[in-house]
C-alpha cells in the first residue's frame, strides 16, 4: 500500500514499555473492586477547523472555512477506559494548579477506593506542588509512563477521537461556540460509548518492534 510514513519518538525504550505493560496488567488483575484506573493527559485544541480526506467529485474542491489567530482551549483530563468516563478541567493553562483541581474533581467523582492515574512525564505532573498534594492524599496513586511513550497512554486515542468528531471539517466562527461544542463532547461522552468501547481497549502497540525501512518512492 502506498501511504504516508509516521513519526516515531526515537528515544522510546521498548524494554521499559514492555515492563510498564507487565506492571499495568498486574495492577489491573489484582486491584480491589472499588479501585479504578485512569489515564491522564492534557490537550490543547486550536480554534480552527481541521481538513480531512473525503470522497470529492473529480475536478472540484471541497473548501472549509478557517480562522485567523491562535486562540485555543487548555484541557487537562482523565479517562476511565473500562467505564468510558471522562473528567476534564478547562483552564487558562494546564499546570500544577489545574492538575490539583482535576484531582479534587476525581476524588469527588470516586469517593471510595484507590485512584490509580497513569500519566506522561509532563513537568506539571512532577511539580513540587503536585507532589506535596499527593503526599497528603494517599488515595491517589500516580503512575508515570516510560519517557516518550504516547503509544501507552490510552487517553491519546480519546483526544484523536474528539478532534475527529468536533474539529474535522467543522467551522466555528466564534470562540465561545467552539468552546461549548468541545466541552459538550466530554460532558456527553456516553453518546459515543459504543464507538469508544472498541477504541479504548488496552491492546497497546509497540512500534519500536517494527523494522523501519525507507519507503519505496515512485
Amino acid at each position: 500500500v502506498y501511504k504516508q510514513t509516521k513519526h516515531l519518538p526515537s528515544k522510546g525504550d521498548l524494554g521499559a514499555q514492555l515492563e510498564f505493560e507487565k506492571k499495568y496488567r498486574k495492577l489491573k488483575s489484582t486491584k480491589a473492586v472499588e479501585d479504578e484506573i485512569y489515564f491522564m493527559d492534557g490537550v490543547h485544541p486550536m480554534h480552527n477547523s481541521i481538513t480531512s480526506n473525503g470522497w470529492i467529485k473529480k475536478g472540484t474542491e471541497k473548501l472549509v472555512k478557517s480562522n485567523t489567530g491562535r486562540a485555543r482551549l487548555n484541557i487537562n483530563g482523565v479517562c476511565n477506559t473500562e467505564k468510558i468516563e471522562v473528567i476534564i478541567q478547562e483552564d487558562v493553562s494546564v499546570n500544577a494548579q489545574s492538575t490539583i483541581v482535576l484531582f479534587i474533581k476525581l476524588q469527588l467523582h470516586q469517593p471510595l477506593g484507590k485512584i490509580n492515574i497513569i500519566s506522561d512525564n509532563a513537568m506539571y505532573y512532577r511539580s513540587k506542588l503536585v507532589t506535596e498534594y499527593l503526599q497528603k492524599n494517599k488515595r491517589i496513586n500516580l503512575i508515570f509512563l516510560p519517557p516518550y511513550s504516547p503509544n501507552l497512554n490510552l487517553i491519546e486515542r480519546l483526544w484523536k477521537f474528539f478532534k475527529k468528531k468536533v474539529l474535522y471539517d467543522e467551522y466555528y466562527g466564534k470562540f465561545e461556540t467552539f468552546k461549548k461544542k468541545s466541552i459538550d463532547f466530554f460532558e456527553n461522552i456516553k453518546i459515543y460509548e459504543e464507538e469508544l468501547k472498541t477504541l479504548l481497549v488496552d491492546n497497546f502497540n509497540f512500534p519500536h518492534k517494527e523494522i523501519i525501512r525507507k519507503p519505496y518512492i515512485v
